[in-house]
């Protein structure tokens, strides 16, 4: 008498089943059963309305077990039944879908990497002019450590009394779109035929990139007025994770080279505003420890103005990536869970 097995799998083209133990629940089950299971569970199951294409992973000789005869038969267009049969009995499974997954949300990557951009460069514009009507005198020529100083920070931008509000709501806001942004990223590259320099660039950029968004967020919310030596760490950290997450965007760009116009010219942009940042970062840090340590005259100006280009300038490689932002994020509900049971 024949065995059946329903089993039960979310509805996609292609569902990939790692592991036989889903299929063994009779474990006493010997024979055909198990061979037939491991066989059929190490391969790739494809669906299609007339015929289930079975594909092997690990022979390329197809079927792996000869002495075994396998049938597929569709009972409908979401219920399909394979008959494996031998000399010592035969095995029937059956596959359903599971019900319909239902679309949430669709939402196109380039309005949440529009929405990226406009958040931070939206808050630093609002926060200066709400400061220069409002409190000019906090922003220009106020006493700072060696006195006097003319130019304001960028930390110091971010936490004036109102503007503050202002930064912190826009910023924090788009933190969530950040990490989006930085998935699609990840899965611009994740497609490529792997090696362990691309393997390597690959996992830096998300380490590096999640890292920079998570400073980022810490910056905005612990200022100058909370700790301004912790403050001045995390812009450190901030400064070292931004660095080393746009040189991996920079190799990996460099490494999948197409040769279109628009790839070559986001290589361009990226390499020559990593040059300034390169180049400008040495200068804060020097003119950083001239002020703070020696109290050089007009140095801090000179330092507020290098700090404005290098946060312009990690906003413009930010903002090159823009002609990689195709396609959609869809949000999905639907039932994930594959189960067997003996019918």
């Amino acid at each position: 008498m024949s065995n059946i097995w329903t089993h039960r799998v979310p509805k996609t083209s292609s569902v990939r089943v790692l592991s036989m133990k889903m299929y063994a629940i009779n474990r006493e089950s010997t024979g055909i059963k198990e061979e037939a299971g491991q066989c059929l569970f190490d391969g790739r199951l494809r669906y299609h309305r007339s015929l289930l294409l079975y594909e092997n992973d690990f022979s390329s000789n197809g079927w792996p077990y000869p002495n075994y005869k396998c049938n597929c038969h569709w009972l409908s267009p979401l219920r399909c039944r394979l008959c494996l049969e031998s000399s010592s009995g035969m095995t029937i499974v059956e596959f359903h879908r599971t019900r319909e997954p239902r679309l949430l949300k669709t939402i196109s990557i380039r309005s949440v990497f529009m929405t990226c951009m406009v958040c931070p460069i939206a808050a630093i514009l609002v926060s200066f002019g709400l400061g220069s009507t409002l409190h000019p005198s906090e922003l220009f020529n106020y006493r700072w450590t060696c006195g006097i100083v003319h130019l304001p920070s960028v930390s110091r931008i971010m936490n004036m009394s109102l503007g503050r509000i202002i930064f912190q709501t826009l910023v924090l806001s788009s933190i969530p779109l950040r990490l989006l942004v930085l998935l699609k990223h990840w899965l611009q590259f994740i497609a490529l035929e792997v090696s362990r320099k691309l393997k390597a660039a690959k996992v830096v950029m998300v380490i590096s990139g999640v890292a920079e968004v998570l400073l980022l967020g810490l910056l905005t919310v612990i200022g100058e007025r909370e700790s301004g030596d912790f403050h001045v760490g995390l812009f450190a950290c901030f400064a070292t994770a931004s660095y080393v997450y746009f040189i991996c965007l920079c190799l990996l760009t460099g490494w999948t080279f197409s040769g279109s116009e628009s790839d070559l010219l986001r290589a361009r942009l990226q390499m020559a505003f990593l040059a300034i940042i390169t180049f400008t970062m040495p200068i804060i840090i020097l003119l950083f420890v001239l002020y703070n340590g020696f109290c050089v005259p007009f140095t801090y100006e000179l330092f507020a103005m290098f700090e404005y280009v290098t946060v312009l300038a990690m906003y413009a490689f930010h903002v090159s990536s823009f002609s990689k932002m195709a396609g959609h994020f869809y949000f999905v509900h639907g039932s994930i869970k594959s189960r067997t049971q003996r019918v």
